[in-house]
């Protein structure tokens, strides 16, 4: 039998409002505007997967869903009448984890896109693949602008560069690194890429990276552990609990480096799942959730993370990875992501173009569940929703449980203080199984701003070109 998770009560019968853990493997959105109670039901459905042994990548925007690490208070329980064995089943099952790109203050996290040591299991086909989006993600960080000329062809120096030095153990572990090959460039390489670079376009590569070691992007790729999925979801644990890792996002201060994380985060779940496909009897491999995602697929810009998101939510279904995205903005998101939904979760809308966005989403289903969401939506309360399954054309009007977590926002210095010294030693400890050294990296990292008129000067010239 299907295992299911319980979100919460039906409004009619005050039956359970429950959801095959399978369909999910199908995607789940969840829509509504502010105070709607969508990421309360989003954290519902993670706490529910995690009790049922599905793992978590879980993105956070804005500090709220890192209250995960902590557990609600008995007064909370009491207030929302939920069942204090919820709690103990969580407590007992689950352990959360708040990684913190480019600090320290959570599990530090450092999101460099060069780690080439896993590589092994792929065909040369995907190889090249992973090397023309690793550079891909390097050149939006930079400024470049990704469909010009200049930007094509230095994504095509990086890709030869990466795939040469791997084939010939040459270390690619930092930026210094592909400077230093590019500044003495072998002559393979040279040979291969003759015909769409020169000295000049080079140099002005060179430059960008140089640029790139300075400052908080610095502080991003040389302070933490290396990003590595089998860390996150903890799939090497053997102490019997499903794991949730939690990434801060708030300590990346531009929104930039935010979707070159969410771009290189989706990279590498990618390509973690080509090599570790679903078990035959295996209905989830993990959950990956996005909270406020309108930014990071808008329909008509373009931002890094994009075509990388879009080909998750289009391929994960085949690999066992749920992709749970939750937006106010539901006229903001590329149609592209609502038709690879199958679940979708429908809170208070009253905008007519949010209306009408409802009406394209549920276009492929029966016309009476298309007027029912419609004609109801309105008139919903906070934690009420309209829930339309994957597998099936009912309609589930509930009420969503309460969290047997804390939520609010928190802070980096309330991250600093639910990140305890277990937490820490627990990573370290299992880095050290993965790595001769268990210790995060941390090179000098510059975080002065860059200040020099010679070299901003310089940046722009070239930023320009």
């Amino acid at each position: 039998m299907d295992k299911k998770i319980i979100l919460g009560k039906e409004i009619n019968t005050d039956e359970n409002a429950a959801l095959e853990i399978k369909e999910l493997a199908k995607h789940f959105g969840c829509f509504g505007t502010i105070g709607s109670g969508k990421t309360v039901t989003c954290k519902v459905m993670i706490e529910e997967l995690a009790m049922q042994g599905v793992p978590g990548i879980i993105i956070d925007p804005k500090g709220d869903l890192s209250s995960m690490a902590q557990l609600a208070s008995p007064e909370e329980l009491s207030d929302f009448g939920v069942d204090p064995a919820i709690l103990e089943k969580f407590r007992k099952n689950v352990e959360v984890v708040i990684w913190t790109p480019g600090s320290k203050k959570g599990i530090p996290l450092s999101i460099s896109p060069l780690k080439f040591d896993d590589l092994d299991p792929l065909s040369e086909d995907e190889k090249r693949t992973y090397y023309n989006d690793v550079a891909i993600t390097m050149l939006s960080l930079m400024n470049y602008d990704i469909e010009s000329d200049g930007a094509k062809s230095s994504v095509i120096v990086l890709s030869e560069l990466f795939n040469y030095c791997i084939n010939n153990g040459k270390p690619i572990h930092d930026v210094d690194h592909i400077i230093e090959n590019l500044v003495k460039l072998p002559k393979e390489i040279s040979k291969e890429i003759s015909h769409i670079s020169n000295a000049e376009k080079i140099n002005k590569l060179i430059l960008r990276l140089r640029l790139l070691n300075k400052g908080t992007n610095n502080q991003l790729f040389n302070v933490g552990y290396p990003l590595d999925i089998d860390m996150l979801l903890g799939t090497d644990r053997d102490n019997g609990k499903t794991r949730l890792s939690i990434v801060y996002l708030n300590t990346i201060t531009n929104h930039a480096g935010k979707e070159f994380f969410i771009s290189l985060l989706a990279q590498k779940l990618y390509h973690w799942a080509k090599k570790n496909p679903k078990d035959k009897d295996q209905s989830l491999k993990c959950s990956f959730f996005i909270d406020e995602v309108h930014p990071f697929l808008p329909p008509v810009k373009k931002p890094i993370c994009k075509e990388y998101l879009l080909r998750c939510v289009k391929e994960f279904r085949g690999y066992g990875i749920s992709c749970i995205l939750a937006t106010q903005n539901i006229a903001g998101v590329d149609y592209h992501a609502f038709g690879n939904i199958g679940t979708s979760n429908f809170g208070k809308f009253n905008a007519k173009q949010d209306i009408d966005k409802i009406k394209h989403i549920l276009e492929s289903r029966k016309n009476n569940i298309i007027m029912d969401v419609v004609s109801m939506v309105p008139s919903l309360k906070t934690g009420e929703f309209l829930l339309v399954s994957s597998t099936g054309d009912d309609l589930i009007h509930y009420k969503v449980r309460g969290l047997v977590t804390s939520h609010y926002i928190l802070t980096v210095d309330d991250v600093s203080k639910l990140t305890t010294r277990e937490t820490r030693k627990m990573i370290k400890e299992e880095a050290g199984t993965r790595s001769e050294s268990p210790d995060p990296v941390e090179k000098p990292t510059g975080d002065e701003v860059i200040e020099d008129p010679e070299i901003v000067s310089i940046f722009a010239c070239v930023c320009d070109k």
